[in-house]
């Protein structure tokens, strides 16, 4: 099924192993042609892959997206190539990415799959420092600082809780990869095509159930 925004985790693998986090990138006018969730980046405007690293993962910016993919590989397509190949390489042998966002296309992931996706993310310290950010304070070209607020809900909530990414568009529902660590024991969580608000609340759920039957 569709795994809407959680497939950025794909996204931010790829540029992980694509170069130097400092490098410089160049925003053009068709990164920013994307919607509904858009961080406002600007024509012109530059900033480190780092920087944006953080606006893909804690604010999930479409835009964001967008951008990374082009300069890393030069256009959408060719990320989504990049894109199955790690995914292949990971073990997620039943899925298949369009774009880097995860905006409506013909695409799809299962949850094993994303679960296996989300297990190499968690032990990238860059990542897993990121996917833990709360509040993330977003210095703009013109100076405008924006504290973007993390999309899952769950930081600072339930403790045990560290990571990870949240997705939704129409055709996949709610969906949440989550990580926590409890009592020395880390674990991952895979939620896809929650038709309801309360899916945090079932995640937390599902954790205390996990850590209290865990020996």
């Amino acid at each position: 099924m569709p795994v809407a925004s959680t497939q950025k985790l794909v996204t931010a693998l790829v540029v992980l192993e694509s170069g130097p986090l400092d490098t410089i990138v160049r925003v053009h006018r068709e990164d920013t042609r994307v919607e509904p969730t858009r961080l406002g980046l600007r024509t012109g405007e530059q900033y480190s892959r780092r920087t944006l690293l953080a606006g893909l993962i804690v604010k999930s910016g479409n835009d964001v997206a967008e951008t990374l993919a082009r300069d890393v590989s030069g256009d959408t397509a060719s990320f989504a190539e990049a894109m199955n190949r790690k995914a292949a390489d990971l073990g997620a042998t039943h899925s298949h990415f369009v774009n880097p966002h995860g905006l409506p296309a013909s695409q799809y992931s299962t949850a094993r799959d994303m679960a296996r996706i989300a297990y190499h993310a968690y032990r990238e310290p860059v990542l897993r420092a990121l996917m833990s950010t709360k509040n993330y304070p977003f210095t703009f070209n013109s100076g405008r600082t924006r504290i973007l607020e993390n999309t899952n809900k769950l930081l600072g909530r339930y403790t045990p809780v560290n990571g990870m990414k949240t997705g939704y568009i129409a055709a996949s529902g709610r969906c949440l990869v989550a990580s926590a660590s409890e009592g020395g024991r880390d674990l991952i969580l895979v939620q896809l095509g929650s038709k309801t608000q309360w899916i945090f609340s079932d995640a937390e759920q599902v954790f205390r159930w996990a850590f209290a039957g865990m020996p």
